[in-house]
């Protein structure tokens, strides 16, 4: 457990160190929202007890969600909507948990994780390909295609 938790961290400060050096005001907020997302989460999901819902990690998952979608919805980028898509899973796992009380806790606590990766992920991602197209903030000579 040890060894995910530190390869998790790993990826979250380095994801988030790339994104802030390089996707502008968007990656800034996005990173600042993984980080503080990730901490809130240890803290109320610090129970090993996943048999019932865990409503501080969901209420963290939901404001990060809010948070995602504000970005999204500002962003001339892409990828904050990935980001959003990811997070609206990892918000679904705990709506879940609210409609069948009838679940495996190891399933449960599983994808309430699992969803932070691919948003992390699609973050770094989508960075790397609007700076591959050339695409720079604020430069009028250069336009996200639709």
């Amino acid at each position: 457990m040890l060894m995910v938790f530190l390869l998790f961290w790993t990826l979250v400060l380095l994801s988030c160190a790339y994104a802030s050096i390089t996707g502008g005001p968007d990656g800034r907020r996005a990173s600042a929202l993984v980080i503080l997302a990730s901490l809130a989460s240890i803290t109320g999901g610090g129970s090993e007890n996943w048999i019932q819902t865990q409503y501080q990690v969901f209420i963290v998952d939901g404001i990060m969600l809010i948070a995602l979608v504000a970005i999204a919805l500002h962003s001339k980028s892409y990828w904050p909507i990935w980001m959003s898509a990811f997070q609206f899973n990892a918000v679904g796992t705990h709506i879940a948990t609210f409609v069948s009380q009838d679940y495996a806790a190891s399933i449960y606590r599983g994808l309430s994780g699992f969803w932070a990766l691919p948003a992390i992920l699609s973050m770094v991602i989508g960075i790397y390909l609007d700076n591959a197209a050339g695409w720079k903030r604020g430069d009028p000579t250069k336009v996200m295609p639709i």
